[in-house]
């Protein structure tokens, strides 16, 4: 599926689905509809595509994925419903979080499938509200594996730019396992190696990109 980057479509233009919004949901939104052959239009009102998702490092909350249980295989939809409905109470429809909990894992396999998006869980990832009924320490929220931004083409400059907590010397973007990397970097030979290799990729980067596209 292309992407096309244009001011407002031409006056009487049709459109199957209108996604407001290009954060991670808005997105991923339009590229479900764009795969099941639907003609979307993607509104945004910024410069940049990828809204809050893009400050957040990405991370995505889903239980019960093929990832989650690598790390938690004890875990079930009933308990992540319970730590929804504690979390979330009567301000939303539970008739919408049980769809969300039952579509979710089908919906990142399908992302996986049909994009170079890909995930995994870490071993230590809480809820973000830890100490309610039926949070968990690890296995629902998913974090992006790292991605070659310079695949993107011209469309690298319309990506939301990282926020300085997830970039180091002046850009290089780095995620949780980079970070490690560069805490052992003196006291450790493949912590060595790792940083090693950051380093040199982000000096090229910078050499032909205005920002480096990081991984």
């Amino acid at each position: 599926m292309l992407l096309q980057l244009e001011n407002l479509p031409a006056q009487g233009s049709e459109f199957d689905v209108v996604v407001i919004g290009a954060g991670g949901a808005g997105l991923a939104a339009a590229l479900f509809a764009g795969l099941a052959g639907q003609k979307v239009l993607l509104v945004e009102h910024s410069e940049y595509v990828g809204g809050t998702t893009a400050l957040s490092g990405g991370t995505t909350w889903i239980p019960s994925t093929l990832h989650s249980a690598r790390v938690n295989p004890q875990d079930t939809l009933a308990e992540a419903a319970r730590y929804l409905d504690n979390a979330i109470g009567e301000r939303a429809d539970p008739a919408l979080r049980q769809a969300f909990l039952q579509a979710g894992p089908a919906a990142v396999a399908a992302l996986e499938a049909a994009t170079e998006v890909k995930f995994r869980p870490y071993p230590k990832h809480p809820d973000y509200i830890s100490d309610l009924p039926g949070s968990t320490l690890n296995g629902r929220a998913l974090e992006p594996l790292p991605f070659d931004g310079r695949l993107l083409g011209e469309l690298f400059a319309v990506l939301r730019p990282p926020i300085p907590e997830f970039t180091v010397l002046g850009g290089m973007m780095v995620d949780r396992t980079d970070i490690n990397h560069l805490l052992k970097l003196k006291s450790s030979l493949p912590s060595f190696r790792h940083s090693l290799k950051l380093l040199l990729r982000h000096a090229s980067d910078r050499l032909s990109y205005p920002r480096a596209p990081g991984w």
